[in-house]
């Protein structure tokens, strides 16, 4: 496998990349994947790891032990794209398929991650559908805004109320998003922004009064929930 990046001899002038332990021919792409180019860490290698993190130096690696759920799903997304757009070669003995090509445990894990991604995926979606996403803009002049509408591009007052809604703690911070609500009320999980009127539809915020707030008022009981 590590031949096959298409360079001079003693390399093999075939370029391969394998994704989760799957090889894959991507020799009609020498743009993309040739030494010096974009994507030519992966010639040669399983660098699974690194569809992910985007770190094209620290983990073109095949260990995705560490990665979250949705990563995993994502990780899965990438595999599918490989196969409609490459030509499979076969299974990389190693990480994620034994001498007989069976899977891993490791490849097991992984599979067993994104199936909880999916699921996931599918109650954020079904939260958003509930709870859209504001309409968010940054310009030099105004600074960051954020506003609720009916979907289109003009600004309008159709009843609801941008607030700062607690997703997650992820890697012992909380993660937040901003969403629209027909309801006026606010807690400590669907926060007003601050310095901003609690029935207003359309806000100026300020990032670093906000992600103080956001620091010092997560609730006890949410961070012993997550960490648990």
């Amino acid at each position: 496998m590590a031949q096959y990046t298409g360079g001079p001899p003693p390399a093999k002038q075939r370029i391969y990349i394998a994704i989760l332990g799957q090889v894959f021919d991507v020799s009609k792409a020498p743009q993309f994947y040739s030494a010096g180019e974009g994507y030519g860490h992966f010639a040669g290698t399983d660098g699974s790891k690194s569809f992910i993190t985007g770190d094209f130096v620290g983990d073109v690696t095949d260990d995705v032990s560490e990665l979250d759920p949705e990563a995993c799903l994502g990780l899965v997304g990438w595999l599918d794209f490989y196969h409609k757009t490459y030509t499979y070669q076969g299974k990389l003995i190693g990480r994620f398929y034994d001498a007989a090509g069976a899977a891993t445990a490791a490849l097991d894990s992984l599979h067993a991650r994104a199936k909880e991604g999916e699921a996931l995926k599918a109650a954020r979606e079904a939260e958003e559908a509930n709870w859209p996403s504001c309409n968010s803009k940054w310009t030099a002049d105004e600074g960051a805004n954020v506003w609720c509408d009916g979907g289109g591009s003009v600004w309008c007052d159709d009843g609801m109320y941008p607030r700062k809604l607690f997703m997650e703690m992820k890697g012992g911070r909380a993660v937040w998003r901003c969403a629209c609500f027909k309801e006026l009320g606010w807690s400590d999980v669907r926060k007003v922004y601050v310095d901003c009127d609690p029935d207003a539809h359309f806000c100026k915020t300020n990032p670093e009064a906000e992600a103080a707030d956001e620091e010092r008022n997560v609730p006890a009981e949410l961070e012993a929930m997550f960490a648990s």
